[in-house]
């Protein structure tokens, strides 16, 4: 009875350690459970994430075995569920002009380096792929990871800045106007040109680098730099300037210049582009012009008192002279015309004809008088019979227009 009473106490205590056992068991299941369910979300995140995402991604071992790859994969390389496990060698890309894929991959196995590539597909999309080592928690290298990153619309704004920067460089650089860009401080201080055109080069002498060590104040006349502050302050006030000056060539000859000078921002501050236009020939007519007045003041009294209308303007049509006669004609004062281009006075369908005269007029041609329509300042429409002569300097060189001009009356021949 005894031995049946210990035997009986040693079942209990087995029975205890038993159930403590499956206590711990069940603790032990639950825990598992958890992390089971962890784990399905965090797979179930990671799927999301790389399909929400829209990376393609491919992940191999070291083999190039296929492990896993994201839906957005489909659209660049062949695949399909059944090929997991497949070498990425026996997969067909569509992707135009790359076929070293399963050697670049193997070359980042063996380097341990990323490698970035741009690709295209046949469809025209553009990709940025990446191939990485794929590193596991305890830094143990499994394989590599291959992502394809969308560039489409990247590349098709560099493309578009590529042409922009292309009609850019055109017109910077076939204009007859020199154009300069210099940056410019908050105080008005210049800065050495940042870009200059061709023009610019020609008209002083340098070359494009001597140029790109130069700033504004290098290459204007000494004598001219006592109105610059000035001139700057309105720029800064105004953002945009207009002035005449002269600058200094390479080899020390004063060009008289009419510069327009716009303030614009740029990423690292601001900058001020300048257009010079040369003025010489301008100067020269005004001269000429001048000097012809003060010689000839009886032609001058002759051109204030004719009743026709006389006018004198430069090769360009700006218009230097304008008589009495004109201003009661058209209606603009001898104030006004002087600002204006005698284009602003010519019909439309005649402008053609008007700059045909010109390039005659410039050979010094002689020419008959001929019919003009003419716009006056209150927009009527003023029927003339122009003589034009072209005025020539003391080198032969033609630097103006002189125009007489009588109005028609109705019914009236030439």
């Amino acid at each position: 009875n005894e031995e049946l009473q210990s035997t009986n106490e040693e079942l209990e205590t087995s029975k205890e350690e038993l159930q403590s056992v499956n206590e711990e068991l069940a603790t032990v299941n639950a825990e598992l459970q958890n992390k089971v369910a962890d784990l399905s979300r965090s797979n179930n995140d990671m799927n999301n994430l790389l399909a929400g995402t829209g990376i393609a991604t491919v992940f191999v071992d070291h083999q190039l075995r296929i492990l896993r790859f994201t839906p957005a994969t489909t659209r660049i390389i062949n695949l399909i569920l059944s090929d997991v496990g497949r070498p990425v060698t026996h997969i067909v890309s569509n992707l135009v002009g790359y076929d070293s894929l399963s050697a670049d991959v193997q070359t980042v196995l063996d380097s341990l380096m990323p490698k970035d590539v741009e690709v295209q597909t046949h469809a025209g999309d553009w990709y940025s792929m990446r191939i990485l080592p794929y590193r596991t928690l305890d830094n143990v290298i499994e394989g590599a990871v291959i992502t394809f990153v969308a560039i489409t619309e990247a590349k098709k704004a560099q493309q578009a800045l590529r042409d922009s920067e292309a009609r850019f460089r055109l017109l910077f650089n076939s204009g007859r106007d020199a154009i300069t860009v210099d940056r410019m401080g908050k105080d008005g201080r210049q800065s050495n040109f940042v870009q200059v055109n061709d023009v610019a080069c020609e008209t002083l002498g340098y070359t494009r680098e001597e140029m790109l060590r130069l700033s504004p104040r290098d290459i204007n006349a000494p004598d001219r730099s006592g109105q610059m502050p000035a001139i700057i302050e309105q720029l800064l006030e105004n953002k945009q300037v207009l002035f005449e000056t002269e600058q200094i060539s390479k080899d020390g000859h004063r060009i008289p210049v009419e510069i327009s000078t716009v303030l614009f921002q740029m990423d690292d501050g601001q900058a001020a582009m300048s257009v010079a236009r040369n003025i010489t020939e301008r100067k020269r007519a005004e001269e000429s012009l001048r000097k012809a007045t003060n010689d000839l003041p009886r032609l001058a009294v002759f051109v204030r008192h004719a009743h026709d209308a006389i006018t004198v303007q430069d090769m360009d049509g700006r218009i230097l002279a304008w008589n009495p006669a004109a201003a009661g004609m058209y209606g603009w004062s001898e104030a006004e015309a002087l600002t204006m281009n005698i284009r602003g006075l010519i019909a439309e369908p005649q402008r053609e004809e008007a700059l045909a005269v010109v390039r005659r007029l410039s050979r010094a041609e002689i020419l008959e008088p001929y019919r003009m329509q003419r716009i006056a300042k209150d927009g009527r429409t003023v029927e003339v019979v122009l003589t034009a002569t072209a005025l020539v300097d003391e080198a032969g060189e033609v630097y103006a227009i002189a125009t007489t001009e009588r109005r028609v009356k109705a019914n009236a021949n030439v």
